[in-house]
């Protein structure tokens, strides 16, 4: 059985169509505070905002489903769970993932990206607050500091330089955003 990252019900009024519309475009190489947050209380829908301005959605699909949407301005993405914890990110309607995420047992895993590279998925803290994108010689790209409060959640990001020149960071910050509230939501379970 697959404990769902989503606990309520998402918001349904914004098409994917308009939440685009609403967005900025997403620019890696911004400065300033990247971070994820909830805007409304008891809702799978989360906004990665960069100071203040909204950039990306994710957004679940179905009251304690596991599938999500990742909305920007130029791309959508649909993040999958497999048995039993990998997670595909689909770009559009395409078969093939762009990146797929490969559970370890310790909680991390690998990110297996289309072009054929391998980026390592890493707990940062004992309490599974911290976690890291890294590179497979372990240097450090993007690191979150998630907070959960009794309604809501999200997280801070601070992106090295290396990772702003990624092609793909806008999924990879997506499947980051997923695998965090994940393993929160199954550590708080226990």
């Amino acid at each position: 059985m697959t404990v769902s990252p989503w606990p309520f019900a998402h918001d349904t009024a914004a098409s994917d169509a308009e939440c685009r519309a609403a967005l900025a475009p997403f620019d890696p190489k911004a400065r300033g505070t990247w971070a994820w947050q909830q805007p409304a209380r008891m809702r799978a829908r989360w906004t990665l905002a960069v100071d203040g301005r909204a950039v990306g959605e994710l957004v679940g699909h179905a009251l304690f489903g596991t599938a999500a949407r990742a909305i920007f301005a130029a791309r959508t993405f649909t993040l999958r769970p497999r048995f039993p914890h990998d997670v595909l990110v689909l770009a559009g309607d395409a078969t093939e993932p762009l990146v797929r995420h490969r559970a370890s047992w310790r909680g991390g895993g690998r990110f297996e990206r289309a072009d054929s590279s391998a980026l390592l998925w890493r707990r940062e803290s004992l309490w599974r607050t911290h976690w890291g994108v890294h590179t497979s010689e372990k240097l450090p790209l993007v690191h979150l500091r998630t907070h959960r409060g009794l309604l809501r959640q999200g997280a801070e990001l601070e992106l090295e330089d290396a990772a702003r020149t990624l092609p793909d960071l806008d999924a990879l910050l997506a499947l980051a955003w997923f695998l965090a509230m994940r393993a929160q939501h199954h550590h708080g379970a226990h």
